[in-house]
């Protein structure tokens, strides 16, 4: 039978990895028990076991306890914070029966909102940049409905409302949105950069564009079959060479014609080879923009696939092969960086805002 996590655990900032399996017991607990369906020890190690975790009852009890102080810190006695305006949600052990539990197990019971968390909320709502004016108010409505009128007056007084041009077109809130969801750097040494920080709140655009240079791989079948190895592989190279120039002629006319973001003399190509232009083009893939499924949103959004013969396959492997496609921004602040190596404790949710199992995302971003 499970017992009590012991009141004389150890912290868990003392053992290795356990910021990352605490993360998943924390967002196990949190979507799949309430005040009346709890968790079994079984259930818990078993999604562990999911993550390549493989744990024993100790130390989950450990965790969980660990959860519980986090959740409910410990005050001096004259400082503590009456029950009922306990803000969030507490974790409680329980071996009576439950609703889908016969042998009990871990509830998560809701309690009220702070005011203060309140107010972080609405300015977080405020500030997202994926959001049009429309959404953004029905949330800061929702959130204004958690407390009472007075606070709600107060609530809607002290925030600061981004004013945002309305939107009908979904391919902008789509397009904005996979900006914001871009990887961030988490190198000490570097200088924690992410896309999103190069487009602006409001009044800004995302650009995107598609090319492939047809014929070439039937061709090179063609020499190939004829025992021609040496031209085959020559033709290929030559496809991706035409491909990443009209790449770099096409954002060429983007920046100085269609977008016209570019403005002054012409740079000379050996310039233009050092990427010397205002903004950048980062592809899916490579170091700034390493997750090859954001060609899934570029197709759907120029409708490459009818527009130009261009597919994805399973594997987001572009067809033909002498393709590019990117995004580019105009910002002239920004440049091209490595996110390298992602973190569990952003791989994790960015796997899940994806729709993706971490295990398929991390080779997508490797």
């Amino acid at each position: 039978m499970d017992k009590q996590p012991s009141q004389n655990s150890p912290r868990p900032g003392k053992r290795p990895g356990q910021k990352y399996k605490s993360l998943l017991v924390l967002q196990y607990l949190h979507k799949n028990a309430d005040d009346e369906n709890a968790v079994t020890m079984n259930d818990i190690l078993s999604h562990l076991s999911k993550y390549g975790i493989e744990s024993d009852r100790r130390s989950v009890y450990r965790d969980i306890h660990d959860l519980v102080e986090l959740l409910n810190t410990e005050l001096q006695e004259e400082d503590r914070i009456p029950e009922r305006e306990r803000l969030g949600y507490e974790i409680v052990f329980t071996r009576k029966p439950t609703k889908n539990s016969p042998q009990g197990g871990y509830l998560v019971t809701q309690r009220p909102y702070e005011f203060d968390e309140l107010r972080l909320l609405t300015e977080c709502v405020n500030s997202a940049r994926f959001l049009s004016e429309s959404q953004a108010r029905n949330l800061r409505s929702t959130i204004s409905r958690l407390c009472s009128r007075e606070q709600a007056k107060l609530l809607n007084t002290e925030s600061l409302v981004v004013n945002r041009g309305k939107t009908i077109n979904k391919s902008v809130i789509a397009s904005i949105t996979t900006i914001n969801q871009a990887l961030r750097q988490q190198n000490t040494k570097s200088k924690y950069l992410a896309l999103a920080d190069f487009v602006a709140e409001k009044d800004d655009y995302v650009g995107m564009f598609a090319v492939s240079v047809f014929g070439a791989e039937e061709r090179a079948a063609a020499f190939k079959a004829e025992g021609d190895d040496y031209s085959a592989i020559l033709l290929k190279t030559v496809a991706n060479r035409v491909a990443e120039a009209a790449a770099e002629v096409i954002h060429l006319r983007m920046r100085r014609k269609i977008w016209g973001f570019e403005t002054g003399k012409p740079l000379p190509v050996a310039e233009l080879l050092r990427n010397r232009y205002t903004g950048i083009r980062p592809a899916p893939g490579y170091p700034t923009l390493p997750d090859h499924s954001l060609k899934r949103e570029i197709f759907g959004l120029l409708n490459a696939e009818k527009e130009l013969g261009t597919a994805l396959t399973d594997s987001f492997m572009m067809v033909p092969q002498a393709s590019v496609c990117a995004l580019v921004l105009a910002n002239a602040e920004s440049s091209y960086f490595a996110v390298g190596k992602v973190q569990e404790d952003q791989l994790l949710p960015y796997a899940e805002r994806r729709g993706f199992e971490p295990d398929v995302m991390r080779k997508l971003i490797s």
